[in-house]
């Protein structure tokens, strides 16, 4: 490679033509962004993490890195080497290799696809992949599973949404994919997507530069006014290229006014400012906890207790109990309406015992 790394990615996925939406058919432009992060991706040494809001065209440079990997003449091209594109799901990773089918479209009318050509093409409901028989490299989409990766021998490893991958996946998937890497000297990972919702996760970490020789992270403080355009701008860098996010955006601002549910996800995928996308619903707010501390015990016995609490979610029961110095205990016990407390009961294997208690009758011991 004559050119600077950097430089040959940037010029390869600049000619590129763009295949979907209002710019189809013209050539790829890169953003400031993007010029940004190939310049520390591949213009130093180690892993690189980039973090946005969702709906700048990440995904679709995404795919146009994936094709510099295995295209003729393609800047990142390596014989017999792997870009493996790990997404979610296996669905998710689809959408970055339909952008790449596109994307490669000149080269396979110019040299094949099939047993006769030079590329070959698996499409199918659980197996994407394009190769070059000539150099030997592969493209792979794999969804968040450990077991798919035996074999693997990756030089890119293109980390799609890391946030979203499956909880108790994320561990063995970075594990499975950090054994493979031995394989091909210089091996890189590029971390993409939005923020997580806790500091403890590992896309965090390596946007917190653990791990990594290069991060970019676009998003909105989480004091500044969430309706505000130049909050928008903090976390979409595209955002004054493309009229039809800005037009999206302003739309779902006008609901999050409206919707605490609609704020939160607003936040966490237009703000990226690494939040929960959804609410959990608890029986009492920080502000009715405070409340609650202010107000007097009943009796003598103030400030006499110990309380516990325990919230449930979903079907699961939420209870209070304050433990007083005198020995006396009180407890309360609060049930979704559905399930019953009778089917409820009999499925915990206590009976009627519930709604006994609720009667106000005691319960039958055994």
């Amino acid at each position: 490679m004559s050119k600077r790394p950097a430089k040959a990615v940037a010029d390869y996925v600049s000619g590129l033509t763009i295949g979907q939406g209002r710019r189809a058919g013209q050539p790829f432009e890169l953003h400031g962004w993007e010029r940004r992060f190939l310049a520390g991706a591949f213009g130093r040494a180690g892993d690189a993490a980039l973090s946005m809001a969702r709906g700048n065209g990440k995904m679709t440079f995404v795919a146009g890195i994936a094709c510099a990997a295995v295209d003729v003449g393609g800047p990142l091209v390596e014989p017999m080497a792997e870009c493996l594109l790990v997404a979610s799901s296996f669905d998710q990773g689809m959408i970055a290799f339909r952008h790449m089918l596109n994307f490669l479209e000149p080269s396979f009318e110019r040299h094949g696809v099939g047993p006769g050509g030079r590329f070959r093409v698996q499409d199918s409901a659980n197996r994407a992949t394009i190769q070059d028989r000539v150099t030997g490299a592969l493209v792979r989409v794999l969804g968040s599973d450990p077991r798919r990766l035996h074999g693997a021998a990756p030089k890119i490893l293109l980390l799609d949404e890391v946030a979203q991958w499956p909880p108790e996946r994320v561990g063995p998937m970075l594990a499975a994919l950090k054994t493979s890497r031995g394989k091909i000297p210089g091996s890189k990972a590029l971390w993409l997507g939005t923020r997580p919702a806790t500091d403890e996760h590992a896309f965090q970490r390596a946007l917190d530069g653990h791990g990594v020789g290069f991060r970019l992270c676009y998003a909105a403080p989480k004091d500044a006014d969430p309706f505000k355009v130049r909050t928008w701008r903090r976390a979409n860098p595209s955002l004054p290229h493309m009229p039809d996010l800005r037009a999206v955006i302003e739309s779902e601002a006008k609901d999050a006014r409206r919707d605490p549910a609609a704020l939160q996800s607003f936040r966490a995928l237009r703000l990226n400012q690494g939040v929960s996308d959804t609410v959990s619903s608890v029986l009492i707010d920080a502000d009715a906890w405070r409340a609650s501390m202010g107000l007097p015990a009943p009796g003598a016995r103030a400030a006499e207790y110990v309380l516990g609490i325990d919230l449930g979610q979903n079907a699961a029961m939420s209870a209070a109990s304050a433990y007083f110095r005198s020995g006396e205990l009180e407890a309360v016990a609060v049930f979704p309406e559905l399930p019953g407390l009778g089917e409820r009961g009999l499925a915990d294997g206590v009976g009627r015992r519930c709604c006994r208690i609720r009667s106000g009758r005691r319960p039958i011991c055994y």
